[in-house]
């Protein structure tokens, strides 16, 4: 029972999903009234939007820590920041401006500004990441591949590959998420579902793109198996959603992107170790 203490978000994480929602939401209510004749309050579009990118989100990192603690380590979301812009020691903003308080240009300021830069037609949501820390008293004993690499000992706390499992399943749970939408949500009002279900899919097909400093790159770089089989999951099962009424062939596609990912695999883990 201690250990579901590891599922609650912290008090930070509250504070950045909040501000994710509301800026989020901001920028998808703008693009609302652009393109649908709906003729609601702007109020009331922002806060459905609010809700529903929150809900999203905060379920989703729930579902992230789930994993996270099944694999002994905590995960944290937190904000990302534009500091780095060369590899050298001193190629960070923060360094030139404050080396101790300033964290570099928030990204989600970065949003806004390429969001009217582009007119209103660009949206850009990756900006948010992750920090990860191991659970002691879970942690001992569990020892994954690609952690005992140099013989006697273990190459790195937290291996890339036991991360990516968490990476992984929140990529999953955009697809898990559709599937719920398009079971229970199907009756609202439909120009919030279509608009919720293009929120859904903007989020899963951007953020999975490896630009540097998302959790896309995240996954790309530490698993790219990993990668490969997220996005595969999530082209070929949320694309199902779009195309097929019945949920007979949504999960038939799905079991068939599972089998082929399952496959690739287990033929890698042959050539490797066989």
């Amino acid at each position: 029972m201690q250990d579901s203490n590891y599922l609650i978000p912290k008090k930070n994480e509250f504070v950045d999903l909040i501000l994710v929602s509301f800026v989020l939401g901001f920028l998808f209510s703008y693009s609302f009234f652009r393109f649908t004749l709906e003729q609601s309050g702007f109020f009331e579009v922002l806060l459905s939007f609010f809700l529903f990118i929150f809900f999203l989100l905060f379920s989703r990192l729930i579902f992230m820590k789930f994993v996270a603690m099944r694999n002994a380590f905590e995960i944290d979301m937190r904000l990302t920041y534009f500091d780095r812009f060369w590899h050298y020691t001193w190629s960070k903003t923060s360094y030139y401006v404050d080396k101790k308080g300033f964290k570099g240009i928030p990204v989600w300021v970065l949003s806004i500004f390429i969001y009217f830069l582009t007119l209103g037609f660009l949206i850009f949501p990756a900006i948010w990441n992750y920090t990860i820390k191991k659970i002691p008293h879970l942690f001992l004993g569990s020892r994954q591949r690609y952690e005992n690499e140099m013989g006697h000992m273990s190459n790195m706390e937290i291996s890339n590959f036991r991360y990516s499992k968490a990476l992984f399943a929140g990529f999953v749970f955009y697809f898990v998420f559709g599937t719920f939408m398009k079971l229970f949500l199907q009756t609202i009002n439909q120009d919030f579902y279509n608009w919720f279900t293009f929120i859904l899919y903007w989020f899963a097909f951007w953020t999975i793109i490896p630009i540097f400093g998302s959790e896309g790159y995240e996954l790309f770089w530490r698993n790219r198996l990993g990668w490969i089989a997220a996005i595969t999951i999530l082209i070929l099962g949320m694309l199902s959603l779009l195309i097929f009424d019945s949920m007979l062939y949504v999960i038939f596609v799905s079991l068939f992107a599972i089998v082929l990912v399952l496959f690739v695999m287990f033929k890698k883990y042959v050539l490797t170790y066989v």
